[in-house]
Parts: structure tokens; C-alpha cells; sequence
């Protein structure tokens, strides 16, 4: 069966000094590879990331640098997409 290949992006972003402001640090696009049609979140487990989605809409999910994501470490290459 095909993949859902829902889409999503993943923001990080740091902190910038003797400021309360963050900023963009990485940006890596998500796709679902779970099966066409699947219940529950969307995953991508190349990047180890979960998100809810509707069809026809392209999330955004925002991460702290540090913070570490719910499903282990992400294989995070800004290249490799």
C-alpha cells in the first residue's frame, strides 16, 4: 500500500542572547510514511517526528534547540532533503 506522505515542517529555533527572542535555526521537511489512510497522527521515522493533520493543510510544528523530541533522536540533516 502507498505511503500517506502527509506534509509537514519542522522549525528549530534558538535563543538569541541578552534577548527573549527566538529565531529559526533549522528547517527540515516531514513527510508521513505510514500507510495511505491510516488512523491517528501522522510520523515520519526517518526524522522521528509525530503530528496531527488534515488533509490539505501543511503543518508546522516548532521545537527549542534542547528539546529533544517525543519519539528518540531525529535523523536531523539539513541536506538530506
Amino acid at each position: 500500500m502507498p505511503a500517506c506522505e502527509h506534509p509537514a515542517v519542522l522549525i528549530i529555533t534558538q535563543q538569541v542572547v541578552d534577548t527573549s527572542t527566538s529565531v529559526a535555526r533549522d528547517r527540515y521537511q516531514l513527510r508521513c510514511d505510514l500507510e495511505a489512510g491510516h488512523s491517528g497522527p501522522h510520523h515520519d521515522s526517518r526524522h522521528h517526528e509525530s503530528w496531527e493533520g488534515t488533509e490539505g493543510q501543511y503543518t508546522t510544528l516548532l521545537r527549542h534547540e534542547g528539546e529533544r523530541p517525543p519519539f528518540g533522536e531525529p535523523d536531523l540533516d539539513p541536506h538530506s532533503d
